[in-house]
């Protein structure tokens, strides 16, 4: 926890350069959707990882950035 306060400020200088990191939702929402995909044994790159992440929330009614509450889960 002390060390994310410390990096939490000079990390946030990374947020207008998207090819060097992955939102947590977004890793989130495409490890869902590699395992509708059956994708395996395999590197996913970042860029990747985002259009998964795009296609779990089209596929799911077009989810919106934060995540949806744990009701959502249970259509």
């Amino acid at each position: 926890p002390k060390m994310y306060a410390a990096l939490r400020s000079p990390l946030r200088l990374l947020r207008p350069f998207r090819s060097l990191y992955v939102a947590g939702e977004d890793l989130g929402r495409a490890m869902l959707e590699a395992t509708r995909e059956n994708l395996r044994q395999r590197v996913i790159e970042n860029a990747e990882i985002r259009e998964l992440a795009e296609r779990f929330g089209v596929k799911r009614g077009e989810w919106s950035y934060p995540c949806p509450t744990r009701s959502a889960w249970h259509d």
